[in-house]
């Protein structure tokens, strides 16, 4: 009886208040957990429409049993100054690399850890990447991102 208290008071609030929609979502739409739209499409069409926008491209290659990919996606880019610069700036995708067409983009940015976000221009080449999860959070990855732009 005391334990059915115990849960019935204490434990069921928290339990309402916890959001179960976490982790990388593969259909590279926007979620809840990112404010970032991420892009629809292959690498290809992503470079494409990057060129007409005069933009570039930014990835996020994940893996589904990555803790830090999970927690870069929950934490860092829900951040509003982080996303819409992103947005404005980049042609965002988010790739699972070991399905699809990951592994042929592994190959062609090789991969050492994750998480690992790629800053590619829209002629395909490599201008930076981010390995890891940021010590400082969101404004480094945005201070990152801005210098990745220029």
């Amino acid at each position: 009886m005391k334990f059915l208290l115990f849960w019935a008071i204490f434990l069921c609030p928290l339990l309402e208040s916890y959001s179960f929609d976490k982790g990388p979502s593969d259909n590279g739409s926007k979620s809840k957990a990112s404010g970032i739209v991420f892009f629809k499409g292959t690498l290809s069409q992503a470079l494409k429409k990057a060129k007409v926008e005069g933009k570039m491209v930014f990835i996020d290659s994940y893996t589904v049993w990555c803790g830090p990919c999970k927690h870069l996606k929950n934490n860092i880019f829900p951040d509003e100054n982080f996303s819409k610069f992103i947005n404005e700036n980049y042609v965002p995708m988010s790739i699972n690399i070991e399905k699809g067409e990951g592994p042929k983009i592994k190959r062609k940015y090789p991969h050492y850890t994750f998480p690992t976000l790629l800053f590619i221009k829209n002629d395909g080449k490599l201008k930076n990447r981010f390995v890891g999860l940021p010590t400082y959070g969101a404004q480094e990855l945005l201070n990152f991102a801005i210098l990745a732009s220029k």
